[in-house]
């Protein structure tokens, strides 16, 4: 009964456009129902249920596609896929699509049904999200390692200037108990030179 011969490999979300050669992956809204007055899977009628859901559902009856019929109070899948141009069936149509088959209002010439599953189309992360991702990652992380090494330098630096701080204390400490003068205008002495 499925009329979709895979002429390409799709994911497992997506389908092989119906009534079409280009062997187009599509993102179709995915419909199980079961019908409670169809008495076996032979009884079933495609045709009138295809136009009765395209008319209920509000699209083209090409989008209506019948995927399978199980017995068991016959269970009908099916997918809407979407139109003509687009590879993805809108998520807000699929959604109103959904509630109301959930509330009843689509008529079926084969009378009542339930709802057993609904899958809105899915749409897979993009790999620009996964780059963006590891781009801000390496950013992160070479701010990390960027922060840590000028960390360990402010401290070296910082180290060195406290011990050039100490030893001039020290120097003026023993010109102070020799009786001379910490500030010497003249004198021979080399001036504290710092290097870092």
């Amino acid at each position: 009964l499925n009329p979709l011969a895979p002429c390409t490999r799709c994911p497992e979300y997506q389908t092989v456009r119906a009534e079409s050669s280009s062997c187009e992956c599509v993102t179709p809204l995915r419909v199980t129902l079961r019908l409670a007055d169809v008495a076996s899977p032979s009884a079933f009628q495609q045709a009138p249920f295809v136009a009765a859901m395209a008319d209920g559902l509000g699209v083209a009856p090409s989008q209506v596609v019948v995927t399978e019929v199980l017995a068991g109070s016959v269970v009908v899948g099916f997918e809407v896929q979407p139109p003509l141009g687009q590879s993805r069936l809108d998520s807000e149509a699929a959604q109103i699509m959904v509630d109301r088959l959930a509330a009843g209002l689509v008529i079926l010439p084969d009378g009542a049904y339930s709802v057993v599953s609904a899958r809105l189309p899915f749409e897979p992360p993009s790999d620009d999200f996964d780059v963006g991702f590891a781009v801000a990652l390496g950013f992160g992380c070479a701010a990390i390692v960027g922060f840590l090494i000028g960390g360990f330098y402010a401290l070296r630096r910082f180290k060195k200037l406290q011990r050039v701080h100490m030893m001039a204390q020290e120097r003026t400490l023993l010109k102070l108990q020799n009786g001379e003068s910490p500030l010497k205008l003249e004198g021979s002495e080399p001036p504290l030179m710092l290097t870092l």
